[in-house]
């Protein structure tokens, strides 16, 4: 497969993924496939690929707890310092 049918497949992966980033997803969307594909053929070289973000554990119902007691208390806070 060419660089930039790879590179097309990886975007178009990522789109069907819901990811809203990507490399010249926006190009693709506004000025069409032959412009995102100009793009590219000038590039010195291809891109590196976006190293992945690490999965973290899903948060504990006590972490869970400790963030709505936080957001609750800045909504507070907010709401304290808006005038009636």
């Amino acid at each position: 497969m060419s660089d930039l049918a790879s590179l097309y497949e990886e975007l178009r992966r990522r789109a069907v993924a819901g990811e809203s980033r990507g490399s010249g997803l926006a190009l693709i969307q506004h000025r069409g496939l032959a412009a995102w594909m100009k793009a590219w053929a000038s590039q010195a070289g291809p891109p590196r690929p976006r190293p992945e973000r690490p999965h973290s554990e899903p948060a504990t119902a006590e972490t869970t707890q400790e963030m709505v007691q936080v957001l609750v208390a800045m909504a507070l806070a907010r709401r304290q310092e808006v005038p009636a």
